[in-house]
């Protein structure tokens, strides 16, 4: 009985059709089929997309490659394809050409996948530059016979070029040695830094650079011995990423005097002065705001007293003096200065 159930199965499985897959290889030249009469050919793809993707090929190291997919059109037509091609065309400091033939593994019995949706296929492994423009054409196979106008689509694709910014900085710091701090970047751990003379170009100084590789951007700082005048000179900072080898964009800087131990810019030298004075500044405002409110606290306590004084002294009556002295004497006129002071400044009523 399980002898007869398995070979059901068996029998079950061999009824449904594979999957077609594909299977790529380089191929360069002309294909086979074009030197052939076809009667019939497949019709165009219906859809061609390009992106990028980020593989590992060694410990810390990463290649950027290009992920073709394509999209065949649901018409009989494809029961005659056989393969699609793929070219891609790289323009940048040089051309670059390469092509991939894709062969599917089984013919194909229907229009569109089993379960409903369209024939899809990709393929991954065409190397990628920054900042290069890429034309890439897929038809299939077999194509169009000579001198006829065989079905292709293309597709332009520009790689973004390298967005690391190293933010550098280098100063002199005596006559034989150059300090250079650069930003680091996750795409390389190896950098080459020159320092050429300011008029004529010439090395007078470089260093290589390791970093390991990190997540996240980091600064990193190199003493360089230098031959000559350092001052003015021009620091050349190249990285080496996987995608673009010797040939990455170069990064430059000035070579300035670094700043000496305990001495100051200009403009820190300006606000030490002033941080100098604001303490004497603070001081001298508080004591003449002193000053001023205990000169108003004067002024307004003499009038309250004078007030005061002056209410008292009006509400006493005047007293009065009795004067008596002998007729006879000889000093007459001075009672009569005294008399006249005690009733002029003393407020006495002289009787």
């Amino acid at each position: 009985m399980s002898l007869v159930l398995l070979s059901l199965a068996a029998l079950c499985r061999s009824a449904v059709p594979r999957e077609p897959t594909v299977q790529c290889g380089s191929e360069t030249g002309p294909s086979p089929e074009w030197m052939l009469q076809h009667d019939l050919i497949p019709g165009d793809l219906r859809d061609l997309r390009v992106e990028l993707v980020t593989t590992s090929v060694a410990t810390g190291d990463y290649s950027i490659l290009m992920n073709v997919s394509w999209v065949l059109r649901a018409d009989a037509s494809i029961r005659l394809l056989k393969a699609t091609k793929i070219c891609v065309t790289g323009k940048s400091n040089f051309q670059s050409y390469s092509c991939v033939r894709c062969n599917y593994t089984e013919a194909f019995q229907t229009q569109t996948r089993p379960s409903g949706g369209k024939w899809t296929f990709s393929y991954v492994g065409f190397p990628v530059e920054l900042n290069t423009v890429y034309f890439i054409g897929a038809h299939n196979i077999p194509n169009a016979n000579m001198n006829e106008d065989g079905p292709s689509m293309p597709v332009n694709f520009t790689s973004p070029g390298s967005l690391w910014d190293p933010n550098i900085t280098a100063c002199k710091k005596n006559e034989e040695t150059v300090e250079v701090n650069f930003t680091t970047t996750p795409l390389g751990n190896r950098y080459m830094a020159l320092i050429q003379h300011s008029t004529h170009s010439t090395v007078i100084g470089f260093s290589q650079v390791f970093e390991p590789h990190q997540k996240k951007q980091t600064r990193a700082s190199v003493v360089i011995p230098v031959t000559g005048d350092s001052e003015g000179a021009m620091v050349q900072l190249t990285p080496y990423f996987p995608t673009c080898g010797s040939d990455c964009i170069r990064h430059k800087g000035i070579v300035v005097l670094c700043p000496q131990t305990g001495v100051p810019f200009p403009l820190d030298n300006n606000k030490s002065k002033l941080g100098g004075w604001l303490p004497l500044l603070l001081l001298s405002l508080l004591v003449a705001t002193w000053v001023l409110v205990a000169g108003i606290y004067l002024m307004w306590r003499h009038e309250r007293i004078k007030k005061t004084s002056f209410s008292t002294t009006t509400l006493l009556p005047p007293i009065k003096v009795l004067v008596v002295y002998p007729s006879e004497i000889c000093f007459h006129h001075t009672i009569c200065y005294f008399t006249e002071f005690l009733q002029n400044h003393c407020r006495s009523e002289v009787i």
